[in-house]
């Protein structure tokens, strides 16, 4: 779907300027909605979970949309903090508990 929906945005903004270009969202049977919610689930779980065992959480690879996702749903939370890492199309998030104990802490800075 996000292939569709950039091949569609090329060809409509084709030779406009910056000023005059259109967005473009293309879904399909509310599947951006379901998956939006999948993601603040997972995101909150994976919260938990972190905090819970002192252990950063990695997410898999994901789009810009999606991650942005992600960093929205726990950018309200005080126990956690999330982070994109990688490039593209490799990016992933971690989400790091502020209650990281200093064994984890070492060892995270010996892989960031």
């Amino acid at each position: 779907m996000d292939a569709v929906q950039y091949l569609l945005s090329q060809m409509i903004n084709k030779g406009k300027g910056k000023g005059e270009s259109r967005r473009v969202f293309c879904d399909c049977s509310g599947y951006r909605e379901k998956r939006e919610g999948t993601l603040k689930v997972l995101a909150h779980r994976m919260a938990d979970k972190a905090v819970r065992e002192r252990r950063v959480s990695k997410l898999e690879p994901m789009n810009a949309y999606e991650r942005k996702i992600i960093h929205l749903a726990l950018e309200g939370r005080d126990d956690v903090t999330t982070e994109s890492q990688n490039k593209e199309p490799n990016r992933f998030i971690t989400i790091v508990p502020n209650n990281l104990s200093p064994s984890n802490k070492e060892a995270r800075s010996h892989n960031d």
